[in-house]
């Protein structure tokens, strides 16, 4: 079964307009630049600047109505089916987006081909992530945690959310409840609420290897899910 605070449906346009991001400091930490925004190849550290990714950890279900998310859409469990559109396709889809593109969803990527090569599966499933707001580089202690597992997205950079990425890939995981998507026709969108260390006073390197370890666990369930009978359409 998912982990607990999975919510999977599909997104129409509507619900209030996405709030900003908000930015925190874990002290200081490198950060990885966008080659794209420094006009050629990037190093891999720079500066002291540090953004907190996606620390969203609000619920996404409205007491007054539980079988409705804060939006009022419908929320289905995470058993269900995810997307025909992904189910149909002979390589299945998933595209991992939270806000900035820098930390949490570029984490859950890395992780997912991870574990998709360990289990001989590298080229059964399309990876991907994107940001609805995506900033100009990586969270270098992202990348150090991962590392830790043999996991390298140091080659990665934060880039755009589109429509046409997510008809490609046909399912979205969105990390956090900070990221608002509107999803195209036939495109399923699936919530993961991950953990948020600092809201516990938890900051620095092991804030970041508590979000890594909660973020591994929903990506292996996922992976489960995706190799388990059938694609995507295997969810229960």
């Amino acid at each position: 079964m998912p982990a607990a605070g999975v919510t999977i449906g599909s997104q129409r346009a509507a619900g209030p307009k996405a709030r900003r991001n908000r930015i925190g400091d874990d002290g200081p930490a490198r950060l990885l630049p966008n080659a794209a925004n420094t006009g050629g190849s990037a190093p891999r550290t720079a500066g002291t600047e540090n953004v907190k990714e996606c620390p969203e950890m609000t619920a996404q279900t409205d007491p007054a109505h539980p079988d409705k998310g804060t939006s009022g859409q419908p929320v289905r469990a995470a058993e269900e089916e995810i997307a025909p559109a992904a189910r149909s396709a002979d390589n299945p889809g998933v595209l991992f987006v939270c806000v900035r593109n820098g930390g949490k969803s570029q984490m859950a990527a890395g992780l997912m081909r991870h574990e998709l090569a360990a289990a001989g599966a590298a080229e059964a499933v399309r990876v991907d992530s994107a940001g609805t707001a995506p900033g100009s580089a990586l969270n270098a202690l992202s990348a150090e945690v991962l590392s830790e597992m043999g996991v390298d997205i140091t080659a990665e950079r934060p880039s755009q959310l589109t429509a046409e990425r997510m008809r490609a890939l046909g399912h979205v995981v969105v990390l956090g409840s900070e990221a608002q998507v509107e999803p195209p026709e036939g495109v399923t969108v699936e919530r993961w609420e991950t953990d948020e260390p600092s809201l516990r006073g938890v900051e620095g390197r092991e804030r970041m290897e508590l979000i890594r370890d909660d973020i591994h666990a929903r990506v292996k369930d996922l992976a489960a899910r995706l190799l388990g009978g059938g694609g995507l359409s295997a969810a229960r």
